[in-house]
């Protein structure tokens, strides 16, 4: 059966959340239909405990601040997940098989790529390329500074790159302490980086 994609559903309901300056929110607990596993001691921390078959996978509420239980007990059970638990905070704990979980992790690389050539389609005359390290917490932006100054809609991409670079991070087990990302913009006329966006903002 083809996956879904709900770890790229959910990184599309976090860009809106951002974009639309949402704060986290509460959601209630909610049991399942699939036997959930106990949440974990401290849930809206990012955590990835592996057993023999299935890893655990907790992801904070800000993931779901767009979604109901419904959808989110529905995309569990369409994934195939061997449970979920609705955690009091908010967040949302999985037990998801190993196999699941890799090709979960190789989805999010592919529908990256496929959004980047989107944008390299779409706006030819602001990006150049778009390049990444295999951990996605590293991004080049090749372009033209001028076109993309006056592009307001183009700049988000930042905000693209670095929630694909969050989400890919959790799915890996990455503790929440060692997560991070940059998003470097190249001027493609100069060779130079004109500027660095990074994630957790530094204070």
């Amino acid at each position: 059966m083809q996956k879904s994609k709900m770890a790229i559903s959910i990184t599309l309901g976090l860009s809106l959340i951002l974009l639309s300056g949402c704060a986290p929110g509460s959601t209630s607990e909610t049991a399942s239909d699939i036997p959930s596993e106990s949440p974990s001691e401290s849930p809206q921390a990012i955590e990835v405990e592996e057993g023999l078959f299935d890893v655990e996978i907790t992801l904070p509420a800000v993931f779901f601040q767009q979604t109901t239980d419904a959808e989110i007990a529905a995309a569990a059970k369409r994934e195939g997940y061997s449970s979920f638990t609705i955690n009091p905070d908010g967040s949302v704990t999985y037990l998801i098989p190993k196999d699941d979980l890799a090709e979960d992790i190789a989805e999010l690389k592919e529908a990256l790529n496929e959004t980047i050539q989107e944008l390299l389609n779409n706006k030819p005359d602001v990006f150049q390329s778009v390049t990444f390290n295999d951990e996605l917490t590293e991004f080049e932006v090749v372009v033209d500074r001028q076109a993309l100054e006056a592009d307001f809609e183009a700049q988000f991409i930042s905000f693209t790159l670095n929630i694909s670079s969050k989400l890919f991070q959790i799915y890996s087990g990455i503790p929440e302490d060692a997560q991070g990302g940059t998003v470097n913009f190249t001027d493609g006329a100069t060779g130079k980086v004109f500027n660095s966006d990074k994630w957790p903002v530094e204070e």
